[in-house]
């Protein structure tokens, strides 16, 4: 949902020996079990970059992995992946994995989506908006993706490309004629498309008690209205003939929040108050959203990239409802922190609460959630982190 450029870092390399392959990893062990060549896309190389089983890695692209076939004016820069972006195996049974993925945006769900993925295959992760070739959406760019997709070898697409802010005109793009041009581009190349939805399509569900992808969507404002247009184009590609799931993704939590969560702001006032404790401002205490870890949430993705038949619509949630005021206790109690929680009476959507009947059925497991684990995830420095729990299935105290 977020899409962001990458990060860029300069680790020593060796460029590979022949034209064919831009580069090899100079150290195997933990990158690789011996030196390992990867062809990168000459279209897509400035924006694109790989990841090789939990391994190697090579993105944002600039000298001196260069050969003839590169054009100079586009460049290589070949490079291991970062120590945090390096994926490790769940503590849960994972699903088999298709043996590559391609991953459209570089952001915070499309890196975590990557490095997931890459515990059990090659990752290749290009950001559309930050490509030359990609952003114009023309056949040059659709015959570069294709070129991509059939170099990786990859069987599925995840679509984590889209804004969350911006004008009408910027979310209409991003989240509506992007995955139009994108269904356009796969269909009938035998892939599947991993859509990345958001629970914010649902608007208010009007009722307080978990609701499943059939429940009727009223989505208020340009973000949550756009998404939905996405989700619908990318079903109606299905109902053509396109293999496509849409995870709709609930709210996401992780050690590292966007500003747009509340959770960041929430984190931002307990931490500036002074030793003795205080106030803090929550708009309506009693608001309840259906919380789930980033990392849970980018393993259901790659499950949900390699389970047979997946179903069109897929809630990526914990089916727990937690109030806004009950995790701004959790993360005071965690900070150690005595906070007074003030409202500021100004209610909104009372309830978003996912039911993940349709995940469980799907990839076998649902993620765990309640306010202490939230704050653990958020903060996982401050003290023991439970965040690497999963259910092996909903129960009554998961739900």
């Amino acid at each position: 949902m977020v899409s962001a450029g990458c990060s860029h870092t300069s680790p020593s390399v060796v460029p590979s020996a022949t034209s064919s392959s831009c580069w090899r990893s100079e150290r195997p062990g933990p990158w690789s079990s011996s030196p390992r060549s990867s062809r990168c896309s000459p279209s897509l190389a400035s924006s694109c970059w790989r990841l090789r089983s939990a391994s190697g890695c090579a993105r944002q692209l600039p000298a001196p992995c260069r050969s003839a076939e590169f054009p100079p004016q586009r460049p290589l820069r070949c490079v291991r992946p970062d120590d945090d972006r390096t994926a490790s195996a769940g503590s849960g049974a994972r699903l088999a994995a298709v043996s590559a993925l391609v991953v459209l945006g570089g952001g915070w769900v499309g890196t975590a989506v990557a490095a997931s993925a890459a515990a059990a295959g090659e990752v290749v992760v290009v950001d559309p908006p930050l490509d030359p070739v990609l952003a114009r959406r023309d056949r040059t760019a659709a015959a570069a993706l294709v070129d991509l997709i059939d170099d990786s070898g990859a069987g599925a697409v995840v679509n984590a490309c889209g804004r969350i802010a911006g004008t009408d005109d910027e979310l209409h793009d991003a989240n509506v004629a992007f995955p139009t041009w994108l269904c356009e581009v796969l269909h009938g190349r035998g892939v599947r498309l991993v859509h990345v939805g958001s629970a914010s399509e649902l608007g208010d569900p009007g009722t307080t008690a978990p609701v499943d992808e059939d429940h009727p969507c009223r989505p208020t404002g340009a973000y949550a209205e756009t998404k939905l247009a996405g989700t619908r184009v990318v079903r109606a590609a299905a109902d053509a003939g396109l293999t496509a799931v849409v995870a709709r993704v609930f709210n996401l939590a992780a050690a590292s929040v966007p500003p747009s969560s509340p959770l960041a702001q929430w984190l931002t006032d307990l931490m500036e108050l002074p030793p003795g404790g205080g106030r803090i401002e929550v708009w309506w205490p009693e608001t309840v959203r259906d919380f789930v870890r980033l990392a849970d949430a980018a393993e259901a993705l790659v499950d949900l990239s390699a389970v047979p038949d997946p179903p069109e619509v897929v809630n990526v949630c914990s089916g727990v409802g937690l109030a806004y005021g009950r995790i701004v206790d959790a993360l005071a109690d965690r900070l150690g922190i005595e906070a007074q929680i003030v409202s500021l009476d100004r209610p909104g959507i009372p309830a978003v609460i996912g039911d993940p009947t349709r995940l469980m059925r799907s990839v076998g497991r649902v993620p765990l959630m309640d306010a202490e684990r939230l704050a653990a995830t958020v903060l996982p420095s401050i003290a023991s982190d439970q965040s690497g729990d999963r259910s092996e299935g909903p129960s009554d105290g998961d739900r």
